[in-house]
């Protein structure tokens, strides 16, 4: 700094310190905003951190994810292979005849109590259906056919079959339900029944 014409050296030293103050001044404003910057900097700092540990907890629990949904998609894969295997499995079995369904085994009859399916062998080893009522869990030798090996007799409790032959001829006789044979067989215009 020069001196001019009127300054004494006195006024020129309070013309530095004035302008040092300034300069001091401008300086701890500067120093203010740089301490300001640098809290500001630790805390950006600190919520990077924190963003990072999140983002690596969560990138490790999208890994624990994806490694069960690999091990669920294994288990679902594999449950299908062995659910198609019992499915041909089972087919397999429909077709050799290994598995019988219950209607094979059963007809149905006039609703889903009565079932219609071998009964019994009767006494000459005749296979012999039945009606299962499943509401008592009884069997009846209640079943009508068109043509059947009994003819009806006079009600529903008496049946005609043919049960041996005797000198050439065949004989009939009258089953009644009380499980007896009854010999008390008449046919009015034929001396002889023919067997066709």
């Amino acid at each position: 700094m020069k001196l001019s014409n009127n300054q004494t050296p006195l006024s020129y030293f309070e013309q530095a310190i004035a302008e040092f103050r300034k300069t001091q001044e401008e300086l701890q404003a500067e120093l203010e905003e740089l301490r300001k910057f640098k809290q500001d900097y630790i805390k950006l700092a600190e919520q990077l951190e924190s963003t990072n540990q999140e983002l690596q907890a969560v990138k490790t629990e999208l890994g624990d994810i994806k490694a069960e949904s690999q091990q669920v998609n294994q288990k679902m894969e594999s449950l299908e292979h062995q659910n198609q295997q019992n499915i041909d499995a089972v087919k397999t079995e429909i077709e050799n005849g290994s598995i019988v369904a219950k209607k094979a085994v059963m007809l149905r009859g006039v609703d889903d109590k009565h079932w219609i399916g071998f009964y019994r062998l009767d006494a000459v080893n005749h296979h012999c259906l039945g009606v299962w009522k499943s509401r008592n869990k009884t069997w009846h030798d209640d079943i009508r056919v068109k043509a059947s090996f009994f003819l009806r007799a006079r009600d529903s409790k008496h049946w005609m079959g043919c049960i041996g032959s005797r000198n050439s001829y065949d004989v009939f006789q009258v089953w009644k339900s009380d499980n007896s044979w009854q010999s008390s067989v008449r046919v009015r215009a034929a001396r002889h029944i023919y067997k066709g």
